[in-house]
């Protein structure tokens, strides 16, 4: 009666009973919800009541939609009755009337999607040659239409109610007293159930397309139930678990529980060939598929996402297949629409990219030791020091080839030696030094046999070596090291050396390893080869180096017999200018320059006739213009020697005066070479305090009163102040 009235208002049956019957009456009868009088049920009953009323406006909601009826009736009483009970109870019902069934599949035939009914109301009594039944028949098996259909009928026949229902009818109603209070709800539930009934098949096709894709998707899936582990989880968090990453990292035994709960549903046909699993008994299971102590750790990483509320995740991690075998993969979850909360059905995605990651990974290493030879290649050009080159090398083969212990071997080919020279190993005492015949070591064949590796058993060879280097291979046994390696080093035919690699375990089987070494001893061969042809080279450079300044010192040597007035003066003012230049700053690489200009100071007197540079008394005027030639002489006889060239400064310039009253070039101040003002001061110290054959050897009092008045004049007096105070002459009796 109030479902009938049309009453906006929630209806909550309560009943002490709990009688089924009942309860489904009331419901069908329009009941929002029901409650029993339980012990409880005051408890309950707040939240029944607001369920009821939510119930009760989605119902309002969905019924008070518009909905076009095509209604077939052919009696004009029957059709103004429900056209005026509609118009006031359920406005939003248009109808739309016909009268015969021809006209009903005229109606129905000629509708497009935008004007066609959304139900089809139908009265069992239809003229036109078809009866309800055989329409409904021809409309569902014929012209195969699905529009919602309600019969209508006068005749309360059970057998007509069973064979419309049959043909797919979706309600019947007798014309009982009160049956127009029913036509809007049967109508809106006719509606509903067929798009229901659509949205079923859809979703039904959708599910088997799903299916399909599934089963047939290249990549690896599988649907699983995540909704026993987000049910544990929040459990834990409930109990007062705030950090649930760290109590699983605590607790594995609880992460195995969970891999348990980790229920498969299915595999598509990708996923079983992945994981290697059989179609007719998969397992039901993560933790029954996958091996528990490689995957539990990352397996937390889930687990926090589920616990967080996440309803996707994506990862890199990495499995380990029933079979052993390891494989990286990408992991990427996504919760089905409907599931969000529950996680109930879960499809997993796993991209198997091993091959993508190995050549990452193989690329990186490429990088890595790519970089590795550079540095090599950067040690060989930049330091041709051999014992660096090969502390470079050692540090790069180590790191790059993973290697416990390593040693180079240097090979003499004048008596066919091979000597330990250089090596990285922590802990082990490596005979440094020690020279031996390459035929008594281990190393040998590989010598012998040039471009091959030789290999040994370390536990084997010690009884066969010269006792210095058997208490060597002893140390490494008692170490732990069972193998050697040896790697000739080898540039075209000539042997360099050798490299010895000692391992605990067995080398690496690996083409990539072995390729790499191979490149590494070819480095290294080319590295010794060169730093070996520098060395000869700096050694026959300090050869001809040590020629020339013997050279040198014969041109001294003979200036000072030919001019008996400066005998031995070359020799005392050499060692006095090198050291005072070397106070003042000048590099070692200088000092060898000023050496062997201080050496050629006088060189250009070799151009002075005898008659004026032999002459015992005072020079003419015309006779000093070419005395004071002999430095341009000196720059004529050393300026087209080109070792020579840095070693002018003194021979040139010792003349002249820091005044600029000087010659050949009047240069004045710091345009003098630091190195010609310097040996000016000694070079004029040493001739007033030695003995010439016009004149006594000053005192070193008056020799430094000269120096003093020519302070500043004749000399730099930097250069002075640093001559007195190297001799020692800056006391207070002898500044007096």
């Amino acid at each position: 009666k109030l479902r009938s009235l049309n009453l906006p208002v929630a209806v909550v049956m309560v009943t002490g009973s709990g009688d089924e019957e009942t309860v489904i009456a009331a419901l069908k009868s329009g009941a929002d919800d029901y409650i029993i009088k339980s012990s409880d049920y005051l408890e309950r009953l707040p939240l029944v009541l607001e369920a009821a009323l939510q119930h009760h406006r989605q119902q309002v909601s969905r019924y008070n939609r518009p909905l076009r009826v095509l209604y077939a009736e052919h009696h004009p009483a029957d059709i103004d009755l429900t056209r005026r009970y509609l118009e006031k109870n359920a406005p939003y019902i248009t109808l739309e009337v016909v009268n015969t069934a021809r006209q009903v599949l005229d109606a129905l035939s000629g509708q497009n999607q935008l004007n066609e009914p959304d139900v089809l109301l139908v009265d069992y009594q239809l003229p036109g040659g078809l009866n309800a039944l055989e329409l409904i028949k021809e409309i569902r098996e014929v012209r195969r239409l699905a529009i919602p259909i309600v019969l209508v009928t006068g005749q309360g026949d059970e057998m007509i109610a069973l064979q419309a229902l049959r043909l797919g009818v979706q309600d019947y109603i007798p014309k009982t007293d009160h049956y127009l209070a029913r036509l809007p709800y049967a109508l809106a539930d006719a509606y509903h159930r067929a798009r229901l009934e659509q949205e079923h098949d859809a979703l039904r096709t959708s599910e088997e397309r799903f299916r399909s894709l599934f089963m047939d998707s290249p990549v690896a899936m599988l649907e699983q139930d995540f909704s026993e582990v987000k049910r544990g989880l929040l459990a834990l968090k409930q109990s007062g678990v705030n950090d649930v990453e760290a109590y699983l990292l605590q607790h594995p035994e609880v992460v195995k529980d969970f891999l348990d709960q980790s229920y498969i549903r299915s595999f598509n046909r990708a996923a079983l060939r992945l994981y290697g699993v059989s179609e007719n008994n998969p397992p039901g299971s993560l933790g029954e598929m996958l091996d528990f102590e490689s995957v539990w750790q990352h397996f937390i990483i889930e687990l926090r996402e589920i616990a967080d509320g996440k309803a996707h995740f994506q990862r890199e991690t990495a499995d380990i297949l029933p079979n052993g075998r390891c494989i990286f993969i990408n992991l990427h979850w996504n919760a089905l629409e409907g599931y969000e909360d529950t996680l109930e059905r879960v499809i997993v995605a796993v991209e198997d990219i091993t091959e993508r990651k190995q050549a990452a990974e193989r690329i990186e290493r490429q990088l890595h030791q790519l970089e590795a030879l550079r540095l090599i290649d950067d040690a060989i050009s930049s330091n041709l020091e051999l014992d660096n080159t090969l502390q470079v090398l050692i540090q790069q083969m180590r790191s790059q080839l993973n290697l416990d212990a390593m040693a180079v071997l240097l090979y003499d080919p004048r008596d066919e030696s091979l000597t330990y020279t250089a090596a990285g190993g922590s802990g082990l005492n490596f005979p440094l030094g020690m020279r031996f015949h390459y035929t008594e070591s281990l190393s040998g064949k590989s010598l012998q046999h040039l471009g091959q590796v030789s290999r040994c058993d370390l536990c084997e060879a010690c009884n066969c070596l010269p006792p210095v280097l058997g208490n060597f291979i002893q140390e490494l046994s008692n170490s732990g090291f069972r193998t050697l390696l040896s790697v000739p080093l080898v540039t075209k035919t000539s042997p360099q050396g050798v490299i010895e690699l000692y391992f605990r375990v067995n080398p690496p089987d690996n083409p990539d390893w072995r390729s790499f070494l191979t490149m590494l001893a070819g480095q290294a061969a080319i590295a010794i080869e060169n730093a070996r042809l520098y060395e000869e080279a700096q050694r026959s450079n300090r050869d001809l180096m040590q020629a020339y300044d013997a050279t040198i010192e014969g041109w001294t040597r003979a200036i000072d017999l030919r001019d008996k007035e400066t005998e031995g003066h070359t020799q005392r003012v050499v060692e006095l200018a090198v050291d005072l230049c070397r106070k003042a700053g000048l590099s070692e690489e200088m000092l060898i320059h000023v050496r062997r200009g201080a050496l050629l100071h006088d060189i250009g007197k070799l151009g002075i006739p005898d008659a004026i540079l032999l002459k015992p008394g005072p020079l003419t005027d015309e006779e000093w213009v070419i005395m004071r030639r002999h430095p341009l002489y000196a720059y004529e006889m050393l300026s087209p020697i080109e070792y020579l060239r840095p070693a002018l400064d003194i021979p040139y310039c010792h003349h002249e005066k820091w005044d600029g009253t000087g010659y050949p070039l009047g240069l004045k101040g710091e345009q003098i070479p630091l190195a010609a003002r310097i040996f000016a001061v000694v070079d004029v110290w040493d001739a007033l305090t030695s003995d010439r054959p016009y004149r006594p050897a000053w005192s070193k009092e008056r020799a430094l009163a000269y120096l003093f008045e020519q302070k500043g004049r004749h000399f730099d007096p930097k250069a002075v102040d640093l001559f007195l105070k190297e001799m020692g002459l800056l006391d207070e009796g002898m500044v007096k």
